[in-house]
């Protein structure tokens, strides 16, 4: 989150979107996700955009930290996906 935290010092005040692999960040922060959200928050972030969370339990965690810490979760919706799953992510 340096060059993050860089750009917002200097005024950057347009919201900023992390992508990257959930495994990713899991790695990266192996203390916590809670501990991933509350560093992202602390610095800038507006928004995740996570890739590879298993559907389920890791998935509900993720956006259920995110939303506790007052981040957005963003959830990509493929064409094979089907009507119902795009549903429970809405």
């Amino acid at each position: 989150f340096n060059i993050l935290r860089c750009a917002r010092y200097k005024g950057l005040t347009v919201p900023v979107v992390i992508m990257g692999y959930y495994q990713g960040f899991v790695q990266e922060f192996s203390a916590s996700i809670d501990q991933l959200c509350q560093e992202a928050v602390e610095n800038g972030t507006d928004a995740f955009l996570t890739v590879g969370a298993k559907e389920g339990s890791q998935e509900h965690d993720f956006s259920r930290s995110c939303f506790s810490h007052g981040i957005s979760s963003i959830q990509l919706v493929f064409p094979e996906t089907s009507n119902e799953r795009t549903k429970q992510l809405c």
